[in-house]
């Protein structure tokens, strides 16, 4: 996949989004994430910061920078794996979508086209989030 692209990458460990995936909602700092097991696909919509199951979407840094985020393995991710049959030991990668409907902004992965990623996604994600 063109890291250009906006993406996420999925790892039995954490899940991590690209700068592009994260310039999709730019005003946005902390999301919910859904799982649709009969289609697949995990939406991201913007939440308030206050919401117990609110992840941390982004933060700018003192530089103006975007900093991309970690997301340490939880019951979320965990289950995701099952849910899809993915290896644990096999780190995926998945293209973004952004929808705007009625109920607002979203960010749709079909996770159907989840690709493995050569070599660790995870550590090519940090060095992006770092230039």
């Amino acid at each position: 996949m063109d890291s250009l692209q906006p993406m996420a990458v999925f790892s039995h460990e954490c899940l991590t989004f690209n700068g592009q995936c994260l310039r999709l909602l730019p005003d946005t700092q902390y999301v919910h994430m859904y799982f649709s097991p009969e289609k697949k696909r995990m939406v991201v919509s913007p939440i308030a910061f206050d919401d117990r199951f609110a992840f941390r979407w982004r933060k700018t840094v003192p530089q103006g920078l975007i900093d991309g985020c970690l997301y340490v393995a939880d019951v979320f991710i965990v289950k995701l794996y099952e849910m899809m049959g993915w290896d644990a030991q096999t780190t995926y990668t998945a293209q973004a979508r952004y929808v705007e409907t009625y109920c607002g902004q979203t960010v749709v992965f079909d996770l159907n086209g989840a690709e493995p990623s050569p070599g660790d996604g995870v550590s090519r994600l940090r060095a992006e989030a770092d230039q």
